[in-house]
């Protein structure tokens, strides 16, 4: 009965880090979506920022 519950016990701490590493893997592109958004926004301002800066200059 010990040797039954030690292979439960490893199977589900092995399917916890499976899927722990899949979950980690699936934030990555999530994460590079959510820079390229940033640094658009960012680029944004600037325009909008050059943009008024030549209507005041």
């Amino acid at each position: 009965m010990m040797v039954i519950n030690k292979i439960i016990l490893f199977i589900v701490v092995l399917a916890t880090r499976i899927l722990s590493i899949a979950l980690g893997i699936a934030q990555i592109p999530f994460a590079l979506a959510y820079d390229a958004l940033e640094a658009m926004s960012r680029r944004a301002e600037d325009i909008s920022d050059n943009i008024m800066e030549e209507i005041k200059g």
